[in-house]
């Protein structure tokens, strides 16, 4: 009776697996190209058949130019493997056989004194084996795993997935070496370069010299973003621009009618709700006008406000450049805490809204960490501090416009506010420290200092503003390919978040005539550039913002 009242629960997706494998039937007999003895190796360790379909029409678009695509997954994966073979990808290859090989290596070593040696957040940050940061990933893996903003190792908890964790990143990694001391492919593409075990074998990837490339979705969910990584640049956020990329984006016209442009299209955007649409970031959300926010917010009109807008706290991307604090968490505590001390100014702490997105895919309702966190650790909060829930119906557009200072470590907030003039303090590197337009510290009592006294620092200038708005300009225009043939989005009539990939690519001339897929593998094959930037011949700035922030 079981077996029967699954099978029929599972009838309906194989029903639609049958009629997608009739539809695509034409992908497996795509003719090849003239390139052989190319290969391209994309690491795919998800199930998810929209990531799938998405590699699909991809490997399509390589196969027709005679490339030798090869997947890398694992044998648990099965509706990935099903939707990229319904596509014509025939090369597979599986973690799990080289893991069972790589053991060798560690005939009688000990795992847990190995780890032991390097039992501190120092320790284990610094901790790499040949060439590959073992430590960082299983940092970043164990915060992620157990939805925490941070590693406490006397906490039992934590040493239990530590020892779990480790030595599943060592066998990781020492597979990854052996991967690519066989295979050495013309590009290796990944969608997520952190945590185990994607980022054994990024850093693997690297140590070998290899055309490793990540691609991910841009602020829209028709766009995709690339970037190419080596050592020197591997621990740079993704999303952002190369030094050699950012002088040429200085180098290239811009003018205060196309500064009004870019803005204009800014705030088009978040009233459309085409905003960071793939993430869902605007559902709920609206425009308000100053005194609404205030009011809403309970703020005082006579003092200016500064905003901390929170990360995901277990998002732990120790693999993006070098924090003040050791983790997220410790940052919004030591953050909140300076803020109490400084009733000069209202303050708001915004939770990131990721939250929403990430804790309904997930099926999980608790509070966020970081109201956990700071419930703990400071407790009651005093009245000149506000937070702001995740689910809140104010649209970030609207904090602009109440905000005089905003507080980060390094996320995408820190390139949109400078833009409205808003002071940028920043807790860490990233994809816009040092660039000029933002107020970076080198220690955490720099940093703290500037909070102390956070109502002294005046407004961005002219020039820095307008150094902030080219900068977002690039990012949000310049830097993600229009993707078309392949866009995950929500599905259509289905429960909230939701999604799936609209496929508009149906015949092999389909394929042949689609830009977005010739530039994309124009790029990986045949460019040595870090960033894919869009600087057609026909290029001007105004058609490029229109043609990138709104649809």
């Amino acid at each position: 009776m079981k077996f029967l009242k699954r099978a029929l629960k599972q009838a309906p997706k194989f029903l639609a697996f049958a009629l997608f494998w009739w539809k695509f039937r034409w992908m497996r007999t795509i003719s090849k190209g003239v390139n052989p003895g190319r290969t391209v190796l994309f690491v795919n360790f998800t199930d998810w058949a929209p990531r799938a379909k998405l590699d699909g029409v991809i490997v399509a678009a390589l196969r027709m130019r005679g490339v030798k695509p090869i997947v890398l997954t694992e044998r648990k994966c099965t509706w990935s493997v099903r939707t990229l073979r319904a596509l014509g990808v025939e090369d597979f290859l599986f973690l799990e056989d080289f893991l069972a090989e790589a053991e060798k290596e560690f005939r009688g070593m000990d795992f847990s004194a190995l780890l032991q040696k390097h039992y501190s957040f120092a320790g284990l940050y610094d901790f790499s084996w040949k060439e590959i940061g073992v430590g960082r990933h299983v940092l970043s893996t164990v915060v992620r795993q157990m939805k925490g903003g941070g590693a406490s190792f006397d906490d039992p908890g934590v040493r239990s997935e530590l020892q779990k964790w480790f030595p599943i990143s060592m066998r990781v990694a020492a597979a990854a070496r052996l991967l690519f001391r066989r295979l050495r492919p013309d590009a290796v593409l990944f969608l997520e370069k952190g945590y185990t075990p994607y980022g054994e074998l990024f850093d693997a990837a690297l140590a070998e010299n290899l055309n490793t490339i990540q691609y991910f979705h841009g602020h829209r969910s028709d766009l995709l973003v690339m970037r190419r990584f080596h050592s020197a640049n591997r621990f740079e956020h993704p999303f952002a621009l190369s030094q050699k990329s950012w002088e040429r984006v200085k180098g290239l016209p811009w003018t205060q009618a196309q500064e009004e442009t870019f803005m204009a299209e800014l705030r088009k955007s978040y009233e459309e709700g085409s905003w960071m649409n793939r993430k869902f970031l605007l559902k709920g959300k609206k425009l308000k006008d100053p005194s609404e926010v205030r009011a809403q917010l309970h703020l005082d009109p006579k003092k200016k406000t500064a905003v901390i807008f929170s990360h995901v706290l277990w998002d732990a991307t120790f693999f993006f450049g070098e924090n003040l604090y050791p983790d997220y968490e410790q940052w919004l505590i030591a953050t909140v805490r300076a803020a109490c001390e400084n009733p000069q100014v209202n303050w708001i702490v915004k939770l990131h809204p990721d939250y929403v997105w990430k804790m309904k895919q997930m099926g999980q309702s608790a509070a966020p960490r970081d109201i956990l966190a700071l419930q703990s650790e400071i407790g009651e909060l005093p009245s000149h501090i506000q937070v702001v829930a995740p689910d809140t119906d104010i649209s970030t557009y609207s904090f602009f416009a109440v905000t005089d200072y905003c507080i980060t470590v390094r996320g995408t907030i820190g390139i949109e506010a400078p833009c409205f003039s808003i002071p940028v303090i920043t807790a860490g590197t990233g994809r816009y420290s040092g660039l000029g337009f933002t107020d970076d510290s080198k220690t955490r009592e720099e940093y703290l200092e500037k909070l102390r006294a956070i109502q002294n620092h005046p407004k961005l200038s002219e020039e820095r503003t307008s150094l902030a708005r080219r900068h977002a300009w690039a990012l949000f225009a310049l830097r993600p390919l229009p993707f078309t043939s392949c866009e995950i989005a929500p599905r259509p009539g289905a429960k909230s978040f939701e999604q799936d990939a609209v496929m508009r690519v149906h015949s092999q001339k389909d394929l042949e005539h689609a830009p977005d897929l010739k530039a994309f593998t124009d790029w990986i094959l045949e460019s040595k550039d870090e960033d894919y930037l869009n600087l057609s011949s026909n290029f001007s700035p105004q058609s490029c913002t229109k043609l990138h922030l709104t649809k």
